[in-house]
């Protein structure tokens, strides 16, 4: 059964209608159907000047995008014979059951080892432009309107190299993303349409054919545009032969990617049948035809089709918002313009910014600062220490240190490294909790020349070790015995008193600030972790870029609520350090309770704290019910 339903909207205003007709498709959205007894539903709306709006909702695992043109041809042909008075019949030369019959009897070996080519040394997910935040499952739509003559331009181009207006917008946002991600090879949805299979009648089935498969966009350097053009245009034709491959299956041929999605962003290029409907219709005319289809991904571009001049983007709302969206579609528009017009220059030519766009991004990254490049940690650090020697330099529960204290202390632990040989480069591991003598530790490793290799102190054991191997720590620094590692490494149970008869005097730097001082490993929940090498330059750089943007000075007190194998917990220390300020160490257990945290952070004056964006729902409510008066300046 189908279910009809007429509405008379011809009184209303413009602005209100609009208004109801939104409301409407967003109610649409939401609908549930007992699949028992409906399929879809098809609202006809009366407007003003003759016009009528059609809304068609159904479950997009029933029919696809290619589908609706089928049953919406069906519905006018239907619509015709009931106005001569005709009986309603209808030919079906192929069902959707009769092309599953059909599919699982083909050879998919060619298509598996199609994929296995195609993604075998991809290697990193590509990052979207100007995403941000978390998501919300939650979608907006931003519809831009092209002028008329880039469309005609396009479509000119495209005549005259006997190529598809999708090879176009795909190498438009290949090369954008490109980059942003400062890369060659890129990869990002495309969604095709399942009719290129040898299924007599293919092009007649209604049902879901729709797939969603990697595009992968790799260029050499040199490449002139029109030359990347048509190597799209060659890709997606070989990859029409594959395209009935479920992304489930093509997903494990890229080992390399370790997140759940292979992408983020999916190109839709709409060329429904429609124009089918040409001389079926003589007294109505389809003016305009928009579709949207729930998505999973963070960005859904939908450029120009042949009944407007709108390109169309569905974006995660949690990611985006609309001002950043509106940028990336200015972007990508100037790109095609480019491409278009000077299709014969080199593709790493073509700009991505207008020129206003681009004195804006100039503008907002003129943000350079003059440091003394060549520092090394433990260097800046003792510059530090001897300017601030009775300051408080660290605070955790009721203990505190100064800066000379911490740098006696620091120097201590160094030496005593060197009596167990560890010498200039070797990794250390620490595995310790958060505490005063963690960060004496750091110093300790860092000021022997050594690398330092943090751990969680909560990371399952079998992660412990597959670090300590792959990093090749020398030894793993603890601060109980809680946890022993059986003799596989060498260990060291931090005991001050052990060290209070060692020399406090600096040892001989021998680093640059190009050499590794720390190694982050990655969580490894999708996979082995991964360390990243970190030097003095970039910490020193990111040190000072928090203390100017933050406003960080020497009477400030910064929490330190992360892990000390998390990022963040290295520029918590290190600015704090670099101002000369006070850090404030907090446990584990009072980070994760964001209500006590902040409260804690209250009665403890601190005054730059980071939390996750999820957590400022609790901040903002402490501060909206006057329960708390808040005085973080950051």
């Amino acid at each position: 059964d189908i279910s009809f339903e007429i509405l008379d909207y011809t009184e209303l205003s413009e602005e209100e209608l609009n208004s109801r007709l939104n409301q409407l498709k967003k109610n649409g959205r939401h609908h549930k159907f007992d699949l028992s007894k409906c399929c879809f539903n098809i609202k006809f709306v009366r407007c003003n000047n003759n016009q009528i709006v059609m809304i068609f909702n159904c479950l997009n695992i029933l029919y696809d995008g290619w589908s609706l043109g089928i049953l919406l041809y069906s519905l006018f042909q239907m619509y015709q014979m009931i106005v001569k008075k005709k009986s309603i019949h209808f030919d079906c030369k192929a069902t959707y059951a009769d092309y599953i019959e059909w599919y699982m009897k083909q050879n998919r070996q060619a298509f598996h080892q199609y994929w296995k080519n195609y993604l075998c040394d991809f290697e990193e997910k590509t990052k979207l432009p100007f995403a941000n935040g978390n998501k919300i499952i939650e979608h907006a739509v931003y519809q831009h309107e092209v002028s008329g003559k880039l469309k005609n331009d396009i479509n000119l181009f495209c005549k005259e190299n006997c190529i598809t207006p999708a090879a176009v917008y795909y190498t438009a946002w290949g090369y954008l993303l490109q980059r942003y991600n400062n890369s060659n090879d890129v990869m990002f949805g495309s969604v095709v349409s399942g009719r290129n299979s040898a299924f007599p009648h293919i092009e007649e089935v209604v049902g879901l054919l729709t797939n969603c498969i990697p595009f992968r966009f790799k260029t050499e350097e040199n490449i002139q545009v029109a030359d990347a053009i048509h190597r799209v245009n060659t890709d997606l034709i070989l990859q029409g032969q594959y395209e009935a491959t479920p992304l489930s299956e093509i997903k494990k041929y890229c080992e390399n990617v370790e997140d759940v999605t292979l992408f983020d962003s999916i190109m839709v290029i709409e060329n429904y049948p429609f124009p089918c409907m040409d001389g079926l219709m003589h007294d109505v005319e389809i003016t305009d035809f928009a579709l949207w289809e729930d998505t999973n991904f963070d960005l859904l571009i939908r450029p120009m089709n042949n009944m407007n001049h709108y390109m169309s983007v569905q974006y995660e709302k949690g990611k985006f918002n609309e001002n950043s969206i509106k940028l990336l579609v200015s972007c990508y528009e100037f790109i095609l313009e480019q491409m278009i017009t000077n299709s014969n220059c080199e593709l790493t030519k073509v700009n991505i910014c207008s020129s206003y766009n681009d004195n804006q991004i100039n503008q907002w990254n003129h943000s350079k600062t003059l440091y003394d490049d060549t520092q090394i940690l433990p260097q800046l650090f003792d510059l530090i220490a001897d300017k601030n020697k009775n300051k408080v330099a660290i605070e955790c529960d009721q203990d505190s240190i100064t800066y000379y204290d911490l740098q006696k202390k620091a120097n201590q632990f160094a030496h005593y490294l060197r009596t167990i040989e560890i010498e200039q480069g070797d990794r250390v591991a620490i595995f310790m909790e958060r505490s005063i003598q963690e960060v004496i530790v750091i110093l300790g490793i860092l000021k022997a020349n050594a690398v330092c290799v943090p751990l969680d102190a909560d990371f399952p054991l079998e992660r412990v070790k597959y670090i300590l191997t792959n990093s090749e720590a020398k030894c793993v620094v603890k601060s109980n015995n809680k946890v022993s590692f059986q003799d596989d490494y060498f260990e060291i149970i931090y005991e001050q008193s052990k060290y209070d008869c060692l020399s406090n005097s600096e040892i001989a730097l021998e680093n640059d600030s190009e050499d590794t001082v720390y190694v982050i490993y990655t969580s490894g929940s999708t996979g082995n972790p991964k360390g990243a090498l970190i030097n003095s330059k970039g910490i020193i750089n990111h040190a000072y870029a928090k203390m100017d943007a933050l406003e960080v000075y020497g009477n400030d007190k910064i929490a330190n609520n992360f892990s000390i194998n998390v990022i963040a917990s290295i520029w918590q220390m290190w600015t704090a350090i670099c101002a000369g300020a006070t850090m404030r160490i907090y446990s584990k257990q009072l980070s994760c309770d964001i209500y006590e945290l902040l409260k804690q952070s209250e009665r403890d004056r601190v005054s730059v704290l980071e939390i996750i964006p999820s957590q400022l729902s609790t901040y903002l409510s402490l501060i909206e019910s006057g329960e708390s008066k808040l005085q973080f300046r950051y």
